[in-house]
């Protein structure tokens, strides 16, 4: 069990439970769960949820497996759209300098979200354990209900134009089931084979709604003015949106000589989707159908083992997303799939006894049609062509000291035949890095046994915050830092005390935007604390 805590009001309880059911060599459960009821640095935010997953596990003596998890959680948490951006007198846009604490939301809006999981997951061994049959069942209904504010614009003297709105009674239901069959013979080589069928349907369905647009406040001030919640008379239309497919599927991994494994992959993807819209209160309805199609898609890798120590790979896999109806805040779009391909090669070192690994990987990666939600509304952006390096250690030089570094550099830009053609995608910077360490000190004749420090930071460098390349997010460098303590044993208990803090240096920063109303700020600087007890 652990307890999280915070200067701004965090406070979260987890615990995990796993075991055999009465010593049973057959039988195993897990129960986990979560409770929170916490604050952040931002005004009028509020988060309280309670979660809950059990499992129970059976293995049989031939291999065989079932396994079923049910999870329940119950979420109630502000809507916050972060920071806004606008024009200055230089007819350039950027972000609004206010406190960080600053939301141009209101008081009363809140998303509730109420959830339940079922996962039934089953392996049955055939032909003398060689093969077997793997089958996994998943279905998990939400209800929810959301009411909020949004920035629709800033006006030229700096008052902003806001409006309420929302969503009634939204119920998602997701289903998926799979079949497939594992196992390996041998064809002049070995071969391991893996394939299949999917089946995958989400129904949506909701009540939207949007009030009138209210005048009031400003880009600096928005508390100036109070906005009235206007939702229980605002134009209320239904919607529903069904989206299917449904797959086959087969994978070879192939040994040709030893140290080498070669591995091929195919699929064939059908889908359809449909949507309609009621006006509730003039009964005008539209609706929207994609017929059925289907897509072909295929992947290949190698992996080649030179020493014990250094593998080479490299992979080819076509990419593909069938979802083609994308519902916004107010708005429904009807677009093409999501298409692509992927191409990647690196090496994976290790060496020391396992002490040190490194790797390294260049990938370059096509995509088409590629959709954006900005300021809440789908929005077909084109394509993406994006290559870059990635970098990584992990190295533990001596028993309880951890040394982790990752860089990142990444050139992406935007295919298209608009003016956006050319331009850097949103969010994505030319590169990124990380540097974390610790160390536990270890011996039972010191009186630091038990006792550890960590510190790390992280990079990312600049991004646009819209596919026009109209305004910055900035770059920023995050420094943290946190010890530890644990207890001498008790029995067979052990506690352990965390103090830490994050962005140290109380850097202001900004680590996404969903468009020029939706930017996400991060946290000032932040101490924590924490207690975990394992038993």
């Amino acid at each position: 069990m652990a307890v999280s805590l915070d200067e701004y009001g965090q406070q979260r309880v987890v615990f995990d439970s796993t075991g055999a059911i009465d010593d049973a060599e057959h039988f195993a459960y897990r129960v986990t769960g979560s409770w929170e009821d916490s604050e952040t640095f931002r005004d009028f935010y509020q988060l309280d949820r309670d979660f809950i997953s059990t499992s129970l596990s059976w293995f049989g003596d031939n291999g065989g497996h079932i396994n079923i998890n049910y999870e329940y959680s119950k979420e109630k948490r502000s809507m916050d759209r972060g920071f806004i951006t606008a024009l200055g007198a230089d007819g350039k846009r950027s972000i609004v300098e206010v406190d960080r604490s600053v939301n141009y939301g209101v008081d009363f809006s809140f998303n509730v979200v109420n959830s339940n999981l079922i996962e039934i997951d089953t392996i049955t061994p055939i032909i003398n354990r060689n093969w077997d049959i793997e089958t996994k069942l998943f279905y998990n209904a939400e209800q929810a209900d959301d009411v909020r504010s949004e920035v629709i614009a800033v006006l030229a003297d700096g008052s902003l134009a806001r409006r309420v709105q929302g969503n009634d009674d939204r119920q998602l239901n997701t289903f998926f089931a799979r079949l497939q069959t594992r196992g390996e013979f041998n064809f002049t080589f070995p071969i391991q084979l893996v394939a299949g069928a999917e089946y995958h349907q989400q129904k949506e369905k909701w009540i939207n709604f949007a009030g009138n647009n209210q005048i009031g406040g400003t880009a600096t001030n928005p508390y100036s003015y109070t906005l009235i919640n206007d939702s229980a008379t605002a134009t209320r239309d239904h919607r529903d949106v069904t989206n299917k497919s449904y797959g086959i599927f087969s994978q070879l991994d192939i040994t040709p000589i030893e140290d080498v494994t070669v591995t091929l992959g195919l699929r064939e993807e059908f889908y359809s989707a449909e949507f309609e819209k009621v006006v509730l209160n003039s009964g005008v309805t539209t609706s929207a159908d994609t017929p059925k199609d289907s897509k072909f898609t295929k992947s290949a890798g190698v992996v080649w083992k030179i020493i014990p120590e250094l593998s080479l790979y490299s992979s080819y896999a076509d990419t593909f997303s069938a979802q083609n109806i994308y519902t916004g805040d107010q708005t429904t779009a009807v677009l093409p799939p999501q298409e692509g391909r992927q191409y990647e090669a690196g090496a994976k070192w290790s060496t020391l006894d396992d002490r040190l690994l490194l790797t390294a990987a260049y990938f370059d990666i096509k995509q088409n049609n590629n959709v954006e939600t900005v300021n809440g509304e789908p929005e077909l952006s084109g394509g993406i062509d994006t290559n870059g390096l990635e970098f990584s250690l992990a190295a533990n030089p001596i028993k309880g000291w951890n040394i982790r570094a990752a860089v990142g550099l990444l050139q992406a830009e935007i295919v298209s035949e608009t003016s956006t053609n050319g331009n850097r995608p949103t969010n994505v910077p030319k590169k990124t890095a990380s540097l974390w360490t610790s160390y536990e000190f270890q011996g039972s004749d010191t009186l630091l046994k038990g006792f550890g420090i960590s510190t790390g930071l992280s990079h990312v460098a600049n991004r646009y915050g819209d596919t026009n390349n109209s305004f910055e997010l900035g770059d920023y460098t995050l420094l943290d830092a946190g010890i530890w303590y644990y207890l001498p044993p008790i029995g067979g208990s052990s506690i352990r005390l965390d103090l830490g803090v994050k962005n140290i240096t109380d850097e202001k920063y900004y680590t996404a935007s969903g468009g020029t109303y939706r930017i996400s700020v991060g946290a000032p600087r932040t101490f924590f604390s924490g207690i975990r007890v394992d038993f």
